[in-house]
Order: structure tokens, then sequence, then C-alpha cells
């Protein structure tokens, strides 16, 4: 690939096929030595990748919105607490 001269750069699509990258994915540049670097891949979330990540919820009866609602951002303020205690 040829960085342009705004920065761009071109992934091939057998690089892009073989490591799941696709649009709106981020890719992570690590400087390793004075010529080399290593690239991994942020893949893009939604909201149900976000909930796929949630655990079960143990309540009998119907759900409504409001115990939904709670529960989701309980689960989700657990599972990513240690993400905003990480020093930027």
């Amino acid at each position: 690939s040829t960085l342009t001269s705004k920065g761009q750069l071109t992934v091939p699509v057998s690089v892009r096929g073989s490591m799941g990258i696709q649009a709106g994915d981020r890719l992570q540049f690590e400087i390793t030595g004075p010529d080399t670097m290593t690239v991994r891949v942020r893949k893009k979330r939604n909201v149900f990748d976000l909930l796929k990540a949630l655990p079960p919820l143990n309540h009998a009866g119907p759900l409504d919105r409001d115990t939904i609602s709670t529960a989701a951002d309980a689960a989700l303020a657990e599972k990513f607490a240690d993400i905003k205690a990480r020093p930027r």
C-alpha cells in the first residue's frame, strides 16, 4: 500500500478479508521499532453487540422498559467501569 499526501492508506482486499476488516472498523497503529509497527483491528460495535455482552436477566414475569433500562445501565456500568478508570 502507498500512503497518500492526506495520510490515507488502502488496506488490500486480501488483508481485509483475512482479518475480517469492514467499513467503519478502526485500525490502531503501535510503533514497535524504528521502521516497524503493529496494527490492531478495533471492530465497529453497534447496540446489538453491546446487548450480547449483558448477562441474562434473572427476573420472573414480563419485563417493562424501565426494568430493562435499569438492568442494562447497571450491567454496562459494571462491565465498562475499568475502561473509565484507565488513564488516557
